[in-house]
């Protein structure tokens, strides 16, 4: 069941990507968020507006040309997705930057809390495509960090 969703997801992100005409244009944020959310076993997911981020995770809206940033509804979960494309290469290396000390600060507060929410944000994935910043924790990182390649 897992593989055939995780399959059905690949085929979607791929026939957007592919139906967009152009080789170079960034992905649209909504579309990938929107299928991650259909992968097997994804908790609810909570977006946060993007004035919040600038508040809770230093995320500049004049950085971002498309932003989602979402958090587990269930605080128990480590679970978080950003999906940002930035404005230009040096607002994306900030982003790149503000998103791994997101996952140092996690690690840190789970390490002794709750050690098997501290092992899913251990195997997070940061991806870095162009101006596009995108970090996934989640359990089934690596699956869903496919799609984006």
């Amino acid at each position: 069941m897992k593989k055939t969703v995780l399959l059905l997801l690949a085929v979607l992100l791929l026939a957007g990507l592919c139906a967009c005409g152009q080789e170079n244009a960034a992905p649209n944020m909504q579309e990938r968020f929107e299928a991650l959310q259909k992968a097997d076993q994804t908790p609810e997911m909570l977006v946060v507006p993007p004035e919040k981020c600038t508040i809770l995770f230093g995320v500049v809206q004049e950085d971002c040309a498309q932003q989602i940033v979402a958090i587990c509804q269930d605080s128990l979960r480590a679970d978080e997705y950003w999906l940002i494309e930035a404005a230009n290469s040096a607002a994306a290396d900030r982003i790149e930057a503000l998103a791994r000390t997101r996952l140092e600060q996690k690690a840190s507060e789970l390490e002794n809390y709750l050690p098997e929410q501290y092992e899913v944000v251990k195997q997070a994935r940061l991806l870095r495509q162009g101006n596009c910043v995108i970090l996934l924790v989640s359990p089934q990182a690596d699956a869903l960090a496919q799609v984006f390649s």
